[in-house]
């Protein structure tokens, strides 16, 4: 019997790497999914794209963005003007997590991915997985602030462009992971639960590994088909080795500092003391050199078992 979620997926990135890529896929590594917005494409796109991609008329990377029919819904807003959600759930990202993930979770299926419109409404879209953005930006970081905020004690810029590339690397297949959604009695899914932590991934898969409280106890149960078929019998280095994520922890401990004090951009945002500004612009360049290099390790990772799986079909 064909699979025709893994042929689907085979054949987007496949197109992708072609398109884009030019036939490189090792470039996948280091590409962000944000120059796959709408509203970026110009900066992308510029010239041998640019006259074929309109909100109305998505040809080719229209394929790897669109996770709703764009035809059929001319009111955007509850998207925040994007046809699609996050980053993390561009087609591009679930043609990846379904190649890399449907022979370790023998019940997913292509429609475990997609997003199923049946009103305007957020909370009547369903579907059993979704992608997560492991490292965060937005907690850390004000993206509309941190220019003039740091101009006084980042004279040479090097601070800011740092950022800059930063955001960049945030969205990109190293740093997105698959999570499942439902959400058990404790009313929040595990995205939603992570996102409670700050969004720090140290203090997410602390939670993972410990199980000390009652929330992740009832999330882990409830999303059992997924963590079960990672983890069987408790073991938790398959759940590492299955999700790529041999750099964050081991079987007992994370192998990375802990981001503690775990700062947040709204505690700093009115600050205008200069020692205290150096004091998170240290945080941040330290932050982001750990997290870089977690992700580019990742990538690695997963682009290697890509290219094992495409290659056997070709």
């Amino acid at each position: 019997m064909i699979n025709t979620g893994k042929e689907q997926s085979e054949n987007l990135i496949k197109d992708f790497v072609h398109n884009v890529l030019d036939d490189n896929i090792d470039s996948l590594k280091d590409f962000s999914f944000l120059n796959l917005n709408f509203s970026d494409r110009d900066k992308y796109i510029e010239d041998q794209y640019k006259n074929k991609i309109t909100p109305k008329d998505a040809k080719i990377y229209g394929d790897y963005l669109r996770m709703i029919d764009i035809n059929k819904y001319d009111n955007h807003n509850y998207w925040n003007n994007r046809p699609f959600e996050d980053y993390d759930t561009m087609n591009l990202a679930r043609a990846i997590y379904y190649l890399l993930f449907y022979s370790k979770l023998p019940d997913l299926t292509w429609e475990d991915l997609v997003w199923e419109i049946k009103s305007c409404e957020l909370d009547k879209i369903k579907r059993k997985y979704r992608g997560e953005t492991i490292n965060t930006f937005n907690t850390l970081i004000n993206e509309d602030y941190y220019e003039e905020f740091f101009n006084d004690i980042d004279e040479n810029h090097d601070l800011r462009d740092k950022i800059k590339i930063f955001l960049y690397k945030v969205f990109s297949i190293g740093n997105f992971m698959l999570l499942p959604t439902n959400k058990g009695n404790c009313s929040m899914s595990l995205n939603r639960y992570k996102g409670c932590l700050g969004d720090y991934s140290d203090r997410f898969f602390n939670h993972i590994l410990n199980k000390d409280n009652k929330y992740i106890n009832e999330l882990l149960n409830e999303n059992r088909f997924w963590y079960n078929s990672f983890a069987t019998n408790d073991d938790i280095e398959k759940f590492i080795s299955d999700n790529y994520l041999e750099d964050y922890f081991n079987k007992n401990t994370l192998k990375y500092e802990s981001f503690a004090p775990y700062y947040r951009h709204r505690y700093f945002d009115n600050i205008t003391n200069t020692k205290d500004k150096e004091i998170y612009a240290d945080y941040i360049n330290k932050y982001i050199d750990t997290v870089t290099e977690l992700i580019n390790n990742r990538a690695d990772r997963m682009i290697i078992d890509l290219k094992k799986i495409i290659n056997k079909e070709s």
